[in-house]
């Protein structure tokens, strides 16, 4: 055989080097973890100020839930900022001048128990659409991923396992899920939220004048307005907030040109101030057909679709059906 063999010596000195090398590893990264744990802020939230809904936390304290979003030490996979209601000010206010969706404001604010904004208020505004989702688990992003049947890698923020916080003591973590509306929203807005997904906006826009007691533009009397005025540019596309038949379109002193939509389940929507109506009574349309432009016919300070819904002969509000 070749070579000179490996004496005894040379053998337990190799083991010995060996040894020294893997103690002196250990001791480097049990020292990083611990090192790490004592300059990164804990993450310590109450159970008190939180329920798990389908094994997800949702928050029940704002105070906790916004001073987890201030101090969180962590890539969240978007840009959270906090945003003061003004008076007068609306949630789609908000939503509008973020350019972001109802949606992604509620995902952002689990503490919500109805979509009335009051002034003061704080909100937690994201810089793009998605779902901001709180995990008390290493596994609840990637159970919301397949709940959302998404892949894992659109999954955003700082969640994973991570060998240099072995010893971390956080116990929630904050991830954002790009593009997608949020399947868990806390007891109060889940009624309001399953029925919006059976109705779509039927324009985009700001909201100008909402549904209630105003100020009358051209009299300066206190009356009663009977819909949502959306703003938008005169020859905007308008479609119906649902599948339906068309019942009347023509003139309607005050409203201008209009179109009066039938749905299901005793709902009727109305589409006013438009400069063209293109569709006939008798008409089956859905919520991707044009129906009609916006304009400023009739009654009206400006160009905007003036929208009113009624259900069995009942005035309501519309901006629980087009959000």
């Amino acid at each position: 055989m070749n070579g000179m063999p490996i004496s005894r010596y040379n053998l337990d000195l190799f083991r010995r080097v060996v040894l020294l090398f893997s103690t002196a590893v250990i001791i480097i990264f049990f020292s990083v973890n611990i090192i790490m744990d004592l300059i990164t802020d804990e993450i310590d939230i109450s159970k008190d100020s939180y329920y798990l809904k389908q094994g997800f936390p949702i928050f029940t304290d704002k105070d906790a839930y916004i001073s987890l979003v201030k101090n969180y030490p962590y890539d969240i996979g978007a840009a959270l900022h906090i945003h003061v209601i003004a008076r007068g000010e609306t949630l789609w206010d908000v939503a509008l001048m973020n350019s972001i969706t109802i949606d992604t404001l509620i995902s952002a604010n689990p503490t919500l128990k109805d979509l009335l904004a009051v002034e003061g208020d704080q909100l937690v505004v994201p810089d793009t659409d998605g779902t901001v989702l709180a995990c008390d688990d290493s596994n609840d992003a990637e159970i919301m991923a397949e709940l959302m049947n998404i892949e894992s890698d659109n999954i955003k923020g700082n969640f994973t396992f991570n060998p240099f916080r072995l010893f971390c003591r956080d116990n929630m973590r904050l991830v954002f899920l790009k593009g997608q509306k949020p399947l868990i929203v806390n007891n109060n807005i889940e009624g309001l939220y399953d029925q919006k997904m059976q109705f779509k906006s039927p324009i985009k826009g700001y909201y100008t004048s909402m549904y209630g007691m105003r100020r009358d533009p051209f009299s300066g009397v206190p009356t009663f307005h009977d819909g949502l005025d959306i703003q938008n540019r005169i020859g905007a596309p308008i479609k119906p907030i649902k599948k339906g038949i068309v019942s009347f379109t023509g003139w309607r002193d005050g409203y201008g040109n209009m179109v009066r939509i039938l749905h299901e389940d005793g709902y009727v929507s109305y589409y006013a101030h438009c400069s063209e109506i293109l569709v006939e009574t008798g008409e089956i349309v859905t919520t991707d057909t044009v129906i009609a432009l916006v304009g400023s016919t009739g009654k009206s300070t400006g160009p905007h679709l003036h929208l009113s819904v009624e259900r069995h002969g009942s005035s309501l509000d519309p901006i629980f059906f087009v959000w």
